[in-house]
Formats: C-alpha cells, sequence, structure tokens
C-alpha cells in the first residue's frame, strides 16, 4: 500500500513539472472548483433547518406536556426564553400545531369554560373559589390583549361575609403586567385596567387595586380614585410640558455653544418652574371727564282759601257735617299758599373696563448650569455668561440664575469608545472587502480557465484541419536547419555580439572606439 501511494505521488510530482504553466494554472482552477463544490455540497447536507417558535409565553406545566409530546412524535425542538418558547423547524411547524391541538395542547389557564363541569359533592364553598379563579383567568386573558402587554395575572382577595356591615373588609386585586419590549403604559391604560377590573368584581373600589409590572414598578400609585386619576393626569402633563421646556431650552444653547467651542465642549442644564394657574385680569379706569346722563325737574304749588260763616251761636247748621268754616278773630276770611321745586342731575363719568386671561404656562423661574471644557482652548467665562443669559431669557428682576463653571473635561472613557467603533468598523470593512475580492478574483480565474480551455480546443481543431496536407520539410525544419556552418557560425557570432551590445553598451563603444583608432592610424 505504501509502495502504490509513494508511486502514485512520484507520478503526480512528475506530472507537475512536466506540465507548462496553462497547464499547470488550469488544474489548480479545477481543484479549487471542486474544494468550493464539495465544500458548499457538505455544508448543504450537514446544517440544520431554521427553528421558528412554535409556542411563546407558556407556562411551565404546557411547555412541559409540549415537550413530552414532541418527544413521543419524534419532533426535534429546542427551548428557549427559560423554557417559555418551543422552537421547531420551519418544514414542522404546521403539523405539530396539528398534532398538539389534536391532543388538547397547549391547555393555558382555565377560564369560565372549568364552570361547565360538574363536580360530585362540591360545597357552595368550592363553588365560590372555583368562579373566583375563572374570573382571574378571564381577566388576564383580557388584559393581555391590550396593546404592549404580553402577558398578565390577576389576583382578587375576596373575604368571608362578616355578620355586621361595618365589620365586613373590603376586596382587593393584584394585577402583574409583563411589557413588551420597549413599551411603557400610558397613565390612560392603566386606568383603563383598573376600571376593567372594578367593574367585572362586585363591590371592587378603584382605589383597592394595585397594577405593577414584571420590574416591580407601581403603575397605579397615582391613580387611587377618579378624582384623584384626572388631577394626577393633570399633573403629569404638566411635568410632560415642563420637561420639554427644559429640554427644548437646553438643547438651544447647546446648539450655540457647540458652534463656538465645538462638539462635546459644554453642558447645559435646566431647570425651570412653570406657572399653570389660569387667571382672569380685569382693570377697571375713570377718566376726567364727565356727562350729563339724566336730568329731572319737579315744581308743585299748593294753595287753599278758607271763607267765614256768620255766627249764629249752637244749633242745628253748626252740628251738619261737612266743610266747616272758621273765622278768624276778626271773623273775616283767609288765603293759604305754598309752592315746592325739585331738581335730580345724574352725570356719567369715563370708564375703561379691560379683561384679559392670562393662559398658564408662565415661566416663574428659571436656573440655568453651564460647563464648558477649558482643557485645550481658553474661555472668556463673561463671554459664556452673557450670551447664555440673552440666549436663555434670564431675567434677575424675576429670580432667575446662571451658573457658568470652566472645567477640564475627562474624555478617555469617550476616546476609547471612538477607537472601538473605529476598529470595528475598519474590521468589518477589512472582511467585506476581502469576501468581494476573493469573489472577483474566482470569477477572474473561472473566466482564464475557461478562455484557456476553448483557446487549446480551437488551436486542436485548427491542427486537425491542417491534418492530410502535404507539408514541406522546409516548413517542419527552423531557420538555423537550413543554414550552411559556416553561416550558423556567423549567426552564433553575431547574436554574441548583440548580447554583448545589450548588456555591456559602453565596453562595446570603447572598443568601437578604440577600433577606428588603430585604422586611422
Amino acid at each position: 500500500m505504501r509502495e502504490q501511494l509513494t508511486k502514485l505521488k512520484e507520478n503526480a510530482t512528475k506530472f507537475w513539472q512536466e506540465s507548462s504553466p496553462n497547464r499547470k494554472l488550469l488544474v489548480a482552477g479545477l481543484a479549487l472548483l471542486v474544494i468550493i463544490g464539495v465544500s458548499m455540497g457538505i455544508w448543504g447536507i450537514t446544517r440544520s433547518s431554521p427553528m421558528v417558535a412554535l409556542y411563546t409565553d407558556l407556562e411551565s406545566n404546557d411547555a412541559a406536556a409540549i415537550v413530552a409530546k414532541l418527544k413521543e412524535l419524534k419532533v426535534t425542538y429546542e427551548i428557549a426564553d427559560n423554557g417559555a418558547t418551543i422552537m421547531v423547524p420551519t418544514e414542522l411547524r404546521d403539523q405539530a400545531r396539528l398534532d398538539l391541538a389534536a391532543a388538547g395542547l397547549p391547555k393555558g389557564v382555565a377560564g369560565f369554560e372549568s364552570l361547565s363541569e360538574t363536580r360530585f359533592g362540591e360545597t357552595t364553598r368550592d363553588k365560590e373559589v372555583r368562579y373566583i379563579l375563572a374570573l382571574q383567568s378571564e381577566l388576564a386573558r383580557t388584559i393581555k390583549q391590550l396593546k404592549g402587554i404580553e402577558q398578565a395575572w390577576v389576583y382578587l382577595t375576596v373575604p368571608q361575609e362578616a355578620l355586621f356591615a361595618k365589620d365586613q373588609q373590603d376586596r382587593t386585586a393584584s394585577v402583574i403586567v409583563k411589557l413588551s419590549s420597549g413599551a411603557e403604559l400610558e397613565p390612560q391604560q392603566v386606568m383603563g385596567i383598573v376600571h376593567l377590573v372594578s367593574r367585572s368584581v362586585e363591590s371592587l373600589k378603584p382605589e383597592n387595586i394595585t397594577v405593577v409590572d414584571s420590574t416591580g414598578q407601581v403603575l397605579s400609585e397615582d391613580l387611587p380614585g377618579m378624582n384623584k386619576q384626572t388631577n394626577s393626569r393633570l399633573s403629569l402633563q404638566q411635568m410632560d410640558i415642563q420637561k420639554q421646556f427644559e429640554k427644548d431650552l437646553a438643547q438651544s444653547v447647546q446648539s450655540m455653544l457647540e458652534k463656538v467651542l465645538g462638539y462635546n465642549k459644554s453642558v447645559v442644564r435646566v431647570r425651570a418652574e412653570l406657572d399653570f394657574d389660569q387667571q382672569e385680569i380685569v382693570q377697571t379706569q375713570w377718566g376726567p371727564n364727565k356727562f350729563v346722563r339724566s336730568a329731572e325737574n319737579n315744581e308743585e304749588i299748593t294753595t287753599s282759601q278758607n271763607t267765614a260763616a256768620p255766627v249764629e251761636g249752637v244749633g242745628t247748621p253748626s252740628n251738619i257735617p261737612g266743610n266747616p268754616t272758621y273765622p278768624n278773630a276778626n271773623g273775616e276770611t283767609s288765603n293759604y299758599s305754598q309752592q315746592k321745586t325739585y331738581s335730580a342731575v345724574n352725570n356719567e363719568i369715563d370708564k375703561l373696563e379691560t379683561h384679559r386671561v392670562v393662559a398658564p404656562g408662565k415661566v416663574r423661574l428659571l436656573d440655568v448650569a453651564v460647563m464648558v471644557d477649558n482643557g485645550e482652548m481658553q474661555v472668556e467665562e463673561n463671554q459664556i455668561r452673557d450670551a447664555v443669559t440673552r440666549a436663555a431669557g434670564i431675567r434677575t428682576d424675576r429670580g432667575d440664575q446662571i451658573s457658568v463653571s470652566l472645567v477640564k473635561f475627562d474624555t478617555s472613557y469617550w476616546d476609547k469608545l471612538q477607537g472601538d467603533i473605529a476598529a470595528e468598523e475598519r474590521q468589518a470593512a477589512i472582511i467585506k472587502w476581502s469576501i468581494i475580492g476573493a469573489v472577483i478574483l474566482a470569477f477572474i480565474l473561472v473566466g482564464f480557465i475557461v478562455y484557456q480551455t476553448i483557446r487549446r480546443r480551437r488551436e486542436q481543431g485548427m491542427l486537425d484541419a491542417t491534418i492530410g496536407e502535404p507539408i514541406l520539410v522546409e516548413e517542419l525544419l527552423g531557420p538555423e536547419d537550413t543554414m550552411s556552418p559556416e553561416e550558423r557560425e556567423k549567426a552564433k557570432l553575431r547574436e554574441t555580439i548583440e548580447q554583448l551590445a545589450r548588456e555591456k553598451p559602453e565596453d562595446v563603444a570603447q572598443l568601437v572606439r578604440s577600433w577606428l583608432t588603430e585604422d586611422l592610424r
């Protein structure tokens, strides 16, 4: 066996040494193509099919049952997400789902459908417990359908009914939600979950419901009741407006400083207090001019006359009722006259009344802190302070403050990070262009091999076409074969002189110059 291998090696070495350069290149190209083809074939045979998710967010009992069934069906599977996700090959996913559905998997949590079962010997308390468990499952299913929630769990606490109403404890509920990656619940969504659970459970107050996410953060901390929910929502909106105002103002000042100092040479922080109280201001101004608005004149005259009657003493006429007259002491009549005059004038004064409503959001106080890198360039603190004061709208009469600090920034971490990113980019570029170069070189090599093959076949065809035609001896022999010995010697001498002239032109020129000198002598 060893002798055969040695002989085969010698033959291959001899064949390689005796081959022309074109044949060597052809053999190398064919060997490269064979290696690439074999490698791709091995990769296609050995590579595994892509795995896709069969089920996700599984409970532990459902995951265990599904894995056991897949083993029984002899289906390749993988477990991910700490057992919550089961992966199978793409071509087997649909069939696996059908087989598992026929086996009643996954079962999931039991909802109201569990109440359709009739259990022998079940007490009233047992039915209540089963109803509470089914209600928890149904609420969890419903909450899970909300956008941004992957999984939900609901736990209800229903105390025993007390004999007296004053001793009755309130019902409580806890909701745990697992959010999707990057998702965040808005206060309105948390309020919706609270209302859903409150309206689904009898005598459950919204303030007794707690909503917690998977990280332990209490989402319903500011939502115990309707009134407080509204106030909390307004407070959150005001905080968002204030944060956005601070962010926009800081970015405006930061962009101005970056134009002058350069990128990453300054840091700006803004703290603002906004007034969200809506005010209505009423102003009344009284002018110096006045004019008559209304005038009233009244005149009253009263006149009376008394006439005396003959004195007849006491008798019937004097007893008759009527309008008796009373004489004066002399027995003469008297006249009475009275006149009254009333005048009223109402004057109007100029009045200007202004109603002005001040919208909420007025800046009450503003504090700005600026830090500038003073490591490489010298910066004037007063110039920075004046520019930031005008750009941010600082008002000293309002109590605004500004702080400017000149310090040396530590950029070692940033420089290291930038260096790592640049190194990764260079490495990725090298790999990319290496692959592109290898592909281009392979195409060039294959094209050259194909060209050589076609050219050889064409030359072989031309040789075959000339077979059978008479060929002269002079055509087969070279020019040296037809020369005489003297001519061959002269041609050899000429070649030697020409080679010497090419290699040592100065020596040849010196030799010719010496020959000419001797001839002249």
